[in-house]
């Protein structure tokens, strides 16, 4: 599964922050953008709990992809 988002890019310097409980990239503090910095945390450790990881890659300007690979039963 991945999800793109095609807003301001992630800076590379947040992306380890970003997936921290209450973890905010630095432009989302310094111009006021909602949230509590959650979202990420969580999804993380949902996907970690059935044996996976989040994927993070950003692009050039504004792109930012996060992806996830599950394994499904037979």
């Amino acid at each position: 599964v991945e999800v793109a988002n095609t807003s301001a890019s992630i800076r590379h310097s947040d992306l380890n922050r970003i997936f921290e409980k209450f973890g905010r990239g630095s432009d989302a503090i310094s111009r006021n953008i909602p949230g509590k910095g959650l979202g990420l945390y969580l999804s993380r450790e949902i996907v970690r709990a059935h044996g996976s990881d989040v994927t993070v890659t950003t692009g050039p300007a504004s792109m930012t992809v996060f992806g996830f690979e599950l394994e499904i039963a037979e």
